[in-house]
Parts: C-alpha cells; structure tokens; sequence
C-alpha cells in the first residue's frame, strides 16, 4: 500500500509540477537571468527528492512481494 501511495503522489508532482515546469524553462532563451537559475535550481533538487521516493517505492513493492512470497 505504501508503494501505491508512494507512486500516486510522486505520479501527481510529475504531471503537476515537473513537467509543466520543464516545458516552460526551454521555452528560456537565456540562463543568466538569476530567477531562472533559481527556477532550474529548485527543479533539479526537487527532481531528486521525486527520483528517490520512486525508489522507495519500488523498495517497498519488493519488501511486499517478499513477503507474500
């Protein structure tokens, strides 16, 4: 159930907020602005905190299965 739960809300920032995100900084001509280095900033940090709950919730799934096993 964690995994489920894990997947749904990092599904839900995906589409909510990465990818929306993402399509809006390569329509940026220029990187030197600093509000747009901020922006790219966050998103990379905020990127691997998403990449790393989508681990834990394949760990979890696998713990799960284990255990049925």
């Amino acid at each position: 159930m964690a995994a489920a739960v894990i997947v749904l809300v990092e599904r839900i920032a995906t589409f909510g907020y990465f990818i929306p995100t993402m399509v809006r900084l390569q329509r940026v001509e220029t990187v030197i602005d600093p509000a747009i280095r901020a922006r790219v900033s966050r998103w990379l940090i905020l990127n691997h905190i998403r990449n790393a709950a989508y681990l834990a919730a394949w760990v979890a799934a696998m713990f799960a299965l284990r255990a049925q096993g």
